[in-house]
């Protein structure tokens, strides 16, 4: 009976370590209720014109690098 008595523990902690796995990645926060209302942090108008900057310029990069360099993509062909 004793490897089955092992066997029957290495089970249980295996499915200890899952279970604990699984809870880790569960948020713990929950909405109160469905009604919208203000944010719960405000954030300032300046940060967003940066981080809306910084994306824009982001996105944009690629393609005003190409167009600036054209003339070196056309000699290719």
């Amino acid at each position: 009976m004793k490897p089955c008595f092992r066997v029957t523990h290495f089970a249980k902690m295996v499915l200890n370590l899952t279970s604990k796995a699984a809870t880790m990645g569960v948020r713990t926060f929950t909405h109160q209720t469905w009604v919208s209302g203000p944010p719960r942090t405000r954030i300032a108008f300046a940060e967003k014109c940066a981080h809306g900057l910084l994306i824009s310029a982001g996105v944009l990069t690629g393609p005003m690098y190409i167009l600036a360099h054209i003339e070196d993509y056309k000699k290719r062909d």
